[in-house]
């Protein structure tokens, strides 16, 4: 009995190698279905929409170390290959505007070390509706880092290949003292959870 459920699994066996996994939920969406249409017209229209999240909560966020903490892992994400566009207070644009000009420039242009103007730093950022709730939430104590990743359809392995790229940041982020830093979304919450 034991011989002849050997013989019958060695051709499954052999193949076994062939066996391919997708992680791209596109490849499983249904042919000609209006709803998916829609979607990849506003794909087209919009661009990639692979992104995830990382929080960075602190008791307070607006001081000089913890913002050019903020800056250090925006600039350490946006090394990682695959990596397509980032926003974060650290790097987001502050538009200026005066009655016959305006002046574009990095909110965090420049982290001042004097705590009134590391509250007044606070107080622009919570109060500019474009940052509110995208960027910072209302009291201030956690920011968000939005990373929009590339998109390659024709490569199913892309993710993984992608992850691989994110594990020594998450490796990274576990030595840090307290707890600070929340993934979300599935590429970084499956590398985090693997690292």
């Amino acid at each position: 009995m034991l011989c002849l459920s050997i013989l019958v699994a060695i051709p499954f066996l052999i193949r076994l190698p062939d066996v391919k996994t997708v992680d791209n939920v596109d490849y499983f969406t249904i042919e000609n279905d209006p709803d998916v249409a829609f979607y990849e017209e506003l794909k087209t229209i919009f661009g990639n929409d692979e992104f995830f999240i990382i929080a960075f909560k602190k008791d307070n966020l607006f001081t000089k170390y913890n913002l050019e903490f903020l800056k250090q892992l925006t600039d350490e994400l946006s090394a990682i290959d695959g990596i397509r566009n980032i926003k974060s207070l650290s790097n987001v644009d502050d538009t200026i505007g005066e009655e016959d000009f305006f002046i574009v420039r990095k909110f965090l242009e420049t982290i001042p070390d004097d705590p009134a103007a590391l509250e007044d730093l606070r107080k622009k950022a919570v109060g500019n509706p474009l940052y509110l709730k995208n960027l910072v939430s209302a009291d201030g104590n956690t920011a968000a880092i939005v990373i929009s990743v590339q998109e390659h359809p024709d490569d199913p392995g892309f993710r993984k290949k992608s992850s691989a790229g994110q594990k020594p940041f998450w490796s990274s982020t576990k030595t840090i003292p307290g707890k600070c830093i929340w993934p979300d979304g599935p590429l970084p919450i499956w590398t985090w959870l693997n690292t």
